[in-house]
């Protein structure tokens, strides 16, 4: 298999771009830890009502689409199934650009800054 390219840029800017903290953590750091422990269960914060999902991040390369041929972290549930894709031109934003909206991957990869940030305190 070819090796998968490194980045690409998004489409041209959406409105749902909006930026959040991923707590230091970024693309190229998460997608290794996604290749590392590939059955990790992460969990969403609790927000009211809301948050506390359990899910697993897979590091993967996009075969179809726009994006054919990047790097990209798969978000599952835990039975493995209900994909969210997390593009690194996506990183660092509360929503991806595939659809009109984006599908919300903020409450993922923020999750994924919290795991990295308490495993860089355990060491």
């Amino acid at each position: 298999m070819a090796k998968a390219k490194q980045s690409k840029g998004c489409r041209p800017a959406k409105e749902h771009h909006v930026p959040i903290d991923n707590f230091g953590l970024t693309f190229e750091k998460a997608y290794k830890m996604a290749q590392v422990k590939p059955r990790r269960l992460y969990r969403t914060a609790r927000r009211g009502s809301l948050g506390d999902f359990p899910f697993r991040a897979e590091a993967r390369e996009a075969h179809s689409g726009y994006c054919a041929g990047y790097r990209v972290i798969v978000i599952t549930d835990k039975a493995g199934e209900h994909p969210t894709h997390v593009y690194k031109c996506c990183w660092g934003f509360q929503r991806n650009h595939h659809g009109q909206d984006g599908a919300r991957i903020g409450q993922y990869t923020q999750a994924m800054g919290r795991a990295a940030a308490k495993d860089s305190k355990r060491k």
